[in-house]
């Protein structure tokens, strides 16, 4: 965050971007390209295997997340891509991604549910899952 937001006082080569764009543009970016990301499961990934695709996914996370080092070392500026543009265009793949990755993992939680507490033990499994990614 802070990276993104400093002034030049703080950080002369940062991007300098304000705390409204970071927040609410990449709030929005990020929900749309959600919603991007769950119709490409649905229409093209649906009937793939969970293996390949919680592999694939991880894959190209781990590459996703690689690209946040071409804004940190500012290659974007020395290419002539706006830090707006390239910050919104490599969170909205990212997004995409994480949703491709997420929904097998999801429906697994889902069918590991036994009849009569699916919602408690759905609940359950997706805190362990939230606190096991943050941890």
């Amino acid at each position: 965050f802070y990276f993104f937001t400093d002034g030049p006082e703080a950080y002369p080569d940062g991007p300098h971007l304000s705390k409204v764009f970071y927040s609410s543009a990449i709030g929005f970016v990020s929900t749309v390209f959600s919603l991007l990301g769950m119709v490409i499961y649905n229409r093209w990934m649906q009937h793939w295997r969970y293996p390949f695709i919680l592999m694939m996914g991880s894959l190209l996370s781990c590459a996703c997340n690689l690209v946040s080092c071409i804004v940190f070392t500012r290659t974007n500026v020395r290419f002539g891509i706006s830090d707006k543009f390239f910050v919104l265009a490599s969170d909205a793949v990212q997004v995409v991604v994480m949703e491709i990755a997420w929904l097998p993992n999801m429906l697994l939680m889902s069918q590991l549910c036994p009849k009569g507490c699916e919602a408690t033990m759905f609940a359950l499994l997706a805190g362990m899952g939230n606190l096991g990614a943050n941890l």
